[in-house]
């Protein structure tokens, strides 16, 4: 389906002020005041985009903010900085794939945070349910927690392509995340100093709106 107007200007709404400008500059301050000026122009833009199956290389570069919070001093934590064009694009685009899955009931039922009223609260409540239930029972409980480090950055661009197409994502939009995907540069930025621009070949960008639903 088509982006309306009525869909950017709520998504340009709700961007927090606060965030940086990213790689363009631009504030979401900025962009939140012109909204009703520039909502038709994006959103023709990115209607263009989704019809030709290409996401813009103009909006695919990021900024990285290494970011020292406690232990050596060589060990930073890296923030990501998107455009904040691109994020109202992403936030589109993660609408839609939502829509499509939640539809089909293609997201696992154990899948938490991504479903429609199914957040990671109630994967707490289940795990206490099945806690209590095997004490019922008199049976000993056990869990495996696992933390994944820069776990974005471990998304194969291939495999992910597969596995959506196995899920009947295909054609133009398939075409479209694909580009969104292939030909991500980014940057590294200390103070002011700026690095020279390094090609992403693997992982989803930390920091993006559909990110965690590709991941």
């Amino acid at each position: 389906m088509p982006i309306t107007h009525n869909e950017i200007l709520t998504i340009i709404n709700c961007l927090d002020s606060s965030k940086s400008s990213g790689a363009h500059n631009i504030p979401a301050k900025f962009i939140k005041l012109s909204a009703n000026v520039i909502a038709p122009i994006i959103c023709d833009l990115y209607n263009y985009s989704i019809t030709s199956g290409v996401f813009p290389d103009l909006l695919k570069l990021a900024y990285v903010i290494p970011v020292h919070k406690n232990g050596p001093k060589e060990i930073c934590n890296n923030y990501t900085l998107l455009s904040p064009f691109a994020k109202i694009f992403e936030k589109c685009l993660y609408n839609e794939l939502k829509k499509f899955f939640s539809s089909f009931q293609l997201l696992n039922k154990q899948q938490f945070g991504l479903g429609q009223n199914h957040n990671t609260s109630l994967a707490v409540s289940s795990i206490c349910i099945a806690f209590v239930q095997c004490l019922d029972e008199g049976k000993i409980a056990c869990s495996i927690f696992l933390d994944l480090a820069k776990a974005f950055d471990t998304v194969g661009h291939t495999i992910l392509l597969r596995k959506l197409e196995r899920y009947r994502v295909e054609g133009l939009p398939l075409q479209l995340i694909k580009s969104y995907l292939t030909n991500r540069y980014q940057k590294t930025v200390v103070d002011s100093l700026k690095s020279n621009e390094k090609l992403v070949t693997c992982g989803v960008p930390q920091g993006s709106t559909v990110g965690p639903f590709y991941f």
